[in-house]
């Protein structure tokens, strides 16, 4: 809004449009064991217009037994249905405008029992959409349709809706407290839920949402077959397949489950969201604020951090990390450091199997008392790795003595696993090109192997006469560099003379150099500059070598080397 004074604009912002939205969540406290009433305040809700009516839920996400919220002011908000504000709750949903939600939550009030353990207490806000329910447990929306069709239409047309950025599908029924909210708050009985033995008979697969295709039961009956760990919550003598009976109703005859044809017409509900922690949620025009506070221990009775064991895999995938603890003691496994639901798959055990992951990630384990259930004070870092291979690569060039590249140098590669005592054996032969460079690409992870690369047993040919000639003229000349030393130095006695042009002339002619002479040496980039740079004998200072052996070279390397021939001009 701007109002004009004279040649002033003035323009006037609202409060909300000062914040951005959001809700904000207090500092991390410890409580004592079986106390009532403890100040539990610091939520609060920003950035909303006043006169909006706001959703607001309040819920306690896996709370030690006996630990319950309360609020000590209520006034001026709404419960929604199946909610009671006077009483304690571990959950609450009501409606209100932003200043009466922050008038309450700030009369927020924790009750705990004898039970320790960590307390996490998550707060969600957004403007109320009309005909929507929200599970503070899971922090999933969920849309009652009252008008009733068949269960594959309802299926179609879950899938077929949007809300707030998520796409929806026919709700599934995980848990007690699922099963429960959708009994609060759907007026219906008889109502659709993505269940279904459409495929095999007797086996009960949920069909929609994240869990889709998860075996929930192995025959009909109301306990045969149920799955361990697997909610079921089957009437009487149901599932019974009674007229081809193959899809799941809840609100049944009460509060429990029954199996009906397709072709009945029933209600059913619209779930969106896939995750289960309320912190991760990602609705559009959503807000979370959270905290896990603790109760606590006496440092007597509380746990030793676990000792975590870091585990790795290569490539992407699952990663199977472990802990230690003393007697009595197990262990529960999260992603973060404080605050967060227990994982998938993490509580209670030593053990945890993470999802599959596609980079190294590091994940928290806590100890905790079997018996009394606290929890040790911190959380232990153990990291789970992902490897990817690096394939070892290497390349060089070899040059002559008048550093022109040699083609058809033979380099071998040899490998052996690393630790291994065995020798190594000879992976692949490379040939240098006509410019004299040589490249090695293999698929073999640098991780997993050690690595040769070798030059040897070179085959230099014989002398020519063009060579005879060249050297003769050196020695006419006298212009020695110290190059010559390595090629003409027949006799290995530091002078070049004529003798060294007569056994030039004698290997030319298929003899054998004197003893201790090679036939060529290998020098590398460093030996080369000093030499190729000199004008003195440095073959006692640099005298080369007939092989070259490099042990795990750097992978993406690369060398050079330089090969003097004994006789030759080049």
């Amino acid at each position: 809004m701007w109002y004009k004074i004279g040649n002033w604009a003035i323009i006037l912002f609202s409060s909300a449009s000062l914040y951005a939205q959001s809700v904000v969540g207090p500092s991390a406290s410890t409580y004592p064991q079986s106390t009532s009433n403890q100040i539990a305040s610091g939520f609060s809700v920003n950035g909303f217009t006043a006169s909006s009516t706001l959703l607001i839920t309040v819920g306690l996400v896996n709370p030690p037994s006996g630990t319950t919220l309360r609020f000590n002011t209520t006034s001026g908000v709404t419960a929604s249905t199946g909610y009671n504000l006077t009483s304690n709750f571990t959950r609450i949903s009501f409606t209100g405008t932003q200043a009466n939600v922050n008038t309450v939550l700030a009369s927020l009030r924790l009750n705990t029992g004898a039970t320790p353990g960590n307390v996490y207490i998550a707060v969600t806000a957004t403007e109320n959409p009309v005909g929507y329910f929200y599970l503070p447990s899971n922090g999933h929306f969920y849309r009652p349709i009252s008008t009733g069709t068949t269960y594959t239409g309802a299926r179609s047309a879950a899938l077929a809706t949007t809300f707030k950025g998520q796409q929806g599908y026919l709700v599934t029924i995980t848990s007690s407290d699922e099963d429960l909210f959708v009994f609060n708050n759907v007026p219906q009985t008889n109502i659709w839920f993505a269940l279904t033995d459409e495929l095999v008979e007797g086996q009960w697969r949920i069909d929609a949402g994240p869990e889709a295709g998860t075996l929930i039961k192995t025959s009909n009956g109301q306990f045969t077959g149920n799955i361990a760990g697997q909610y079921n919550n089957w009437a009487g003598g149901e599932p019974n397949n009674s007229g081809n009976e193959d899809y799941a109703v809840t609100k049944w005859n009460g509060s429990q489950w029954n199996d009906l044809p397709n072709n009945f017409s029933c209600a059913y509900v619209i779930e969106y969201g896939t995750w289960t922690d309320p912190a991760n949620q990602t609705f559009t025009n959503f807000f979370t604020g959270f905290v896990t506070h603790q109760i606590a221990c006496s440092p007597a009775t509380s746990p030793a951090a676990p000792v975590g064991i870091n585990g790795s895999r290569s490539l992407a995938g699952t990663v199977n990390l472990s802990s230690t603890t003393g007697t009595g003691i197990t262990a529960d496994w999260y992603a973060n450091q404080t605050g967060g639901n227990v994982l998938s798959g993490g509580l209670g055990t030593l053990a945890f199997t993470t999802p599959s992951i596609s980079n190294t990630t590091t994940y928290y384990v806590q100890a905790r008392n079997s018996s009394n259930g606290c929890v040790s004070s911190t959380r232990t870092p153990v990291v789970a790795t992902v490897n990817y291979p690096t394939p070892f690569t290497y390349s060089g060039t070899i040059y002559n003595s008048k550093s022109i590249g040699l083609p058809s140098i033979q380099i071998k590669l040899l490998y052996k696993t690393k630790e291994s005592v065995l020798p190594y054996v000879l992976f692949q032969t490379y040939t240098t090109n006509s410019l004299g460079a040589f490249s090695i690409v293999t698929q073999l992870d640098i991780a997993q192997y050690d690595f040769q690369v070798v030059i040897e047993d070179i085959n230099v040919g014989y002398p020519t006469n063009l060579d005879i000639n060249f050297f003769t003229n050196k020695i006419l000349n006298q212009n020695f560099t110290s190059i010559d030393y390595y090629r003409m130095d027949g006799n290995i006695n530091s002078n070049l003379t004529i003798s060294d042009i007569y056994l030039i002339y004698r290997r030319i002619n298929g003899n054998s150099w004197p003893s201790g002479v090679p036939n060529y040496r290998i020098l590398t980039q460093q030996e080369w500059t000093m030499v190729n740079s000199a004008f003195v004998n440095l073959v006692p200072t640099y005298p080369g070598t007939q092989s070259i052996t490099l042990t795990n070279p750097t992978a993406g390397g690369s060398s050079v080397f330089y090969i003097i021939k004994t006789g030759h001009s080049n």
